[in-house]
């Protein structure tokens, strides 16, 4: 009991029956974390005596990321160097997929890291040879992991300079962000996906034939980018250059590509932000929006190399289409922008090379979007959870990225409606809805049986996912549906058992979303409850990485997480 439960604070007694047997925990990986808070970490006799035992650990029984992930908190029994090392060491052996859902997390533990705990890499600034304070273990690792993967480095350079702003903790955040610039200004920007290649002939006429369908990918933009290779002069604030040749050309860096992007995607924040102040309507609004990006040259450019989205880094656009930008009605009036797409890196959101031609962000300036990063980071997770206990639930994970604690970018859904718009529309029966958009006589309902299937599944997803973590706020504004039966929540303002409204239900399901699959006496109905039994049962055996995961974020300046008393991870 004392070492399933979930708890940080073991009390005397605990602490001393953990102690009494340490010899024998060393074959329970999962007493590890435990064993540690039982020591006295004052008392040098029983730091030597955890040493030796925290090696044995390590040769006959080594613990998961899952509890590497706790082994890198703030308690105090987590503070030494020992610990420390022993969790980046399990870490490593996590590949970049499963490191990526991490990241977040990770770039908060970074808080924690002792002073005297320091790797030799030093905080170079570009261009100067002025050596300052080094950085510590964790921060080597992640920065390591980031200079071979493109997808990593993206999250990593927007999730630290978010942090830069933190009042506490920004100059320690700031120095890990020079050491990245470092870092990945010594890495080559060859091919998108890959690092330290030199050209798609070179990989084409190597053993590494994995790697053709991403050569295949980025051929759209190869005469793009050999262009740029070659061609200077200055750039303006989109990113777009003016021509000319340089004397002495070098290859582009991750560090130079991470840069251009956030000139691009800065600059387009900065005309929402003054048409969104600027006096009128949201029609005139809108237009100005319109005209002021086509003005400062934020269309599609020859003179510009594509760079990856920071919110979804598999795609590779050049500029964007200034005619059919939008603004929405609200206090922050949120702009719609449609890029222009050059190519798509496979991932393993996108395993093959797609045919987008375009894709549609939501830009938010005057909003924190850290919070929702933060859920829909969790339903990643969990989508990956259920998925490794063949459980499908047709989950809509769109991708969200906090570009500094008040702006950042959204997803957009394309095909989706709020079930508002959709009951209005049809009759108040979401039934109908499939029966227009997804119609297939003879089958039950004359509703395609794929359809149906996902909405039950999508349903059972979030209802569970949502219970969960407590979201809270929950009507049938914040509630989309697409055609193809995906059904999803979006809008994650009150989390971890925060609602605006007394007495809320522990999820959110309408009489209208079960009338859709049937009506309560249905099979579907049937299916739905089942399913939702199974993905509950799934998840409570990851509990722990949940909590680690929640534990990590607690001081991340996330209001659900930090000033709500029942959202610490025992309350959870």
């Amino acid at each position: 009991a004392i070492i399933d439960s979930p708890s940080y604070h073991p009390t005397r007694e605990e602490k001393d029956l953990l102690w009494r047997f340490r010899f024998s925990l060393v074959d329970n990986r999962r007493a590890l974390t435990k064993f540690l808070l039982a020591v006295d970490w004052t008392v040098d006799s029983e730091v030597v005596q955890a040493a030796e035992l925290l090696e044995q650990w390590r040769k006959r029984n080594p613990i998961e990321v899952t509890d590497a992930l706790k082994l890198l908190g703030k308690h105090v029994a987590f503070q030494t160097n020992l610990v420390r090392s022993y969790a980046i060491d399990t870490l490593a052996a996590a590949p970049d997929s499963e490191l990526r859902l991490y990241l977040l997390q990770l770039v908060q533990a970074l808080k924690y890291e002792t002073m005297d705990e320091q790797s030799t890499t030093p905080r170079t600034s570009l261009g100067s040879s002025k050596v300052t304070m080094p950085v510590s273990s964790l921060a080597t690792f992640l920065i390591n992991r980031a200079a071979s993967n493109l997808e990593l480095a993206n999250y990593f350079y927007w999730y630290l300079k978010v942090e830069t702003k933190n009042q506490t903790h920004g100059s320690r955040y700031r120095n890990v962000f020079a050491a990245l610039e470092k870092r990945l200004s010594e890495t080559p920007f060859s091919i998108p996906g890959i690092f330290n290649v030199a050209t798609p002939d070179d990989i084409l006429n190597s053993s590494a034939r994995p790697f053709r369908s991403i050569v295949d990918s980025v051929s759209k933009i190869g005469s793009t980018f050999l262009h740029h290779e070659n061609a200077g002069g200055p750039v303006d604030a989109s990113g777009s250059g003016t021509g000319g040749k340089r004397k002495a050309s070098r290859r582009r860096s991750v560090w130079d590509v991470l840069v251009a992007q956030d000139k691009f995607m800065s600059g387009v924040m900065d005309v929402q932000e003054r048409c969104r102040d600027a006096r009128g309507k949201k029609d005139a609004k809108e237009a100005q929006l319109r005209s002021t990006l086509a003005k400062e040259g934020f269309s599609r450019s020859s003179q510009r190399l594509a760079f990856p989205l920071p919110a979804a880094p598999h795609i590779l656009v050049n500029g964007l289409r200034p005619e059919s930008a939008k603004m929405f009605k609200s206090a922050v009036y949120p702009a719609l922008i449609e890029f222009h797409v050059e190519a798509t890196v496979p991932s393993k959101e996108v395993p093959t090379q797609s045919s987008l031609s375009d894709y549609k962000v939501m830009v938010k300036t005057g909003d924190d979007l850290r919070q929702d990063q933060l859920i829909i980071m969790m339903i990643r997770l969990m989508d990956g959870l259920l998925k490794r206990a063949a459980l499908d639930l047709c989950l809509t994970p769109y991708s969200v990225i906090a570009m500094s604690p008040t702006s950042g970018l959204v997803e957009f859904v394309a095909g989706s409606f709020p079930i508002s718009q959709i009951l209005t529309n049809h009759n108040g029966s979401i039934m109908q809805f499939f029966q227009t958009s997804a119609p297939e006589k003879g089958a039950k309902y004359d509703v395609s049986p794929e359809t149906m299937a996902t909405y039950i599944r999508s349903c059972a997803g979030y209802c569970v996912i949502t219970y969960i973590l407590g979201v809270g706020d929950r009507h049938l504004d914040n509630f989309l549906l697409r055609a193809s039966g995906h059904f999803f929540h979006i809008d994650f303002g009150f989390v971890f058992g925060r609602d605006p409204k007394p007495l809320p239900p522990a999820f959110r399901l309408t009489r209208e979303m079960v009338d859709g699959m049937g009506g309560v006496e249905s099979v579907e109905y049937r299916q739905f409850c089942s399913l939702a039994c199974q993905a509950f049962n799934a998840l409570r055996k990851s509990a722990g990485l949940v909590l680690n995961l929640l534990d990590l974020m607690s001081d991340a300046g996330i209001e659900d997480l930090s000033n709500n008393p029942s959202s610490d991870p025992e309350g959870v």
